[in-house]
């Protein structure tokens, strides 16, 4: 645990939701039927996790009365963000196996 200036923690919180706005305009996007790019959602994932990772590090959450809440939260949060890190990475791993198939079998000469 690490002390936080006032500074830090605002920077930490910004940071938090600079990440939280990508993600929720993206959903937005794709609700709206827009493709949102895999490296581009799973840039956003890694930004979560990291964000989330920092502000647990730090011990923030004791200075709240709901110290316990809030970091099982965070916990959840971090455990929910490698979830989807992984289905990202997954669906990156499947869309450059089919782009390198269908470069394989384009025309022949």
């Amino acid at each position: 645990m690490s002390e936080l200036t006032m500074k830090q923690a605002g920077e930490l919180m910004h940071e938090m939701y600079e990440v939280s706005d990508r993600r929720m305009l993206q959903t937005r996007a794709q609700l709206r039927g827009e493709e949102v790019p895999v490296a581009d959602r799973l840039q956003a994932a890694r930004d979560l996790l990291a964000v989330t990772e920092k502000l647990a590090g730090t011990g923030m959450a004791d200075a709240f009365d709901d110290a316990d809440q809030l970091r099982a939260d965070m916990a959840e949060t971090a455990a929910k963000a490698r979830a989807e890190i992984a289905e990202l990475e997954r669906e990156a791993a499947g869309a450059r196996v089919d782009a390198e198939r269908s470069e394989s079998s384009g025309p022949r000469a």
